[in-house]
């Protein structure tokens, strides 16, 4: 499988070893998938979104799961571990305060997930309803994650004004669940999309203040 480190999913199947046809009916079912859930796509539409025959999908994909892993494979495997790697080193790299922490996971996390969308929705959808691919994710990123864990826990512990009960994982709550907030907004509810530096400082100034004693 081609080495996706640095790069967002389409890149990946983009330059992917895999024949145009099975490309095709990848391209497709990421956009389906995103736009109405696994339950709520089948095969027939898959087909017809890739301009192909049914019999066609299932030539390169035996059932609709088989396609679903596919999807989920290459990220779960490659993309999100290189992520924890190449991210760990980056915030040891930029951040020597914990606003500054904060400042820069939000702005490039935001990114990640705006190049990363689709599959990042369908990603999220998975985890709500299949607990053994979430333990599986657990199992696979927070080994990864604990050295940036530590470097946050230590600057937490510096920081003065700071909850003394907040841990690492308190910040990754906060900013996810304002990601989470803002992308089922934006992709899902269609609500009027808002310039990406605005959404990201919001993020930002929410976050410290939220981590400040009251």
């Amino acid at each position: 499988m081609t080495d996706v480190a640095g790069k967002n999913f389409d890149e990946w199947l983009a330059n992917a070893d895999m024949p145009n046809g099975k490309r095709e009916i990848l391209k497709a079912t990421v956009k389906l998938f995103a736009e109405k859930g696994y339950q709520g796509t089948s095969t027939a539409m898959i087909a017809r979104e890739a301009g192909m025959s049914e019999a066609a999908i299932f030539k390169h994909f035996k059932t609709k799961k088989i396609l679903l892993h596919a999807i989920l494979q290459p990220l779960v495997q490659q993309l999100l571990p290189n992520f924890g790697e190449q991210f760990v080193n980056q915030v040891k790299e930029h951040a020597t305060t914990i606003d500054d922490l904060i400042a820069y996971v939000v702005h490039d996390r935001y990114y990640f997930l705006v190049n990363n969308y689709q599959v990042g929705i369908i990603l999220l959808n998975q985890v709500l309803v299949d607990t053994d691919f979430c333990d599986e994710l657990k199992q696979m990123l927070l080994p990864k994650l604990v050295p940036g864990f530590e470097q946050i826990q230590q600057l937490l512990d510096t920081t003065e004004n700071v909850d003394s009960k907040l841990v690492p994982s308190d910040i990754g709550k906060l900013v996810i669940g304002q990601f989470m907030t803002h992308f089922i907004g934006q992709y899902k509810l269609k609500l009027p999309p808002e310039d990406p530096e605005v959404v990201i400082n919001k993020i930002t100034t929410i976050t410290q203040r939220a981590i400040r004693k009251n």
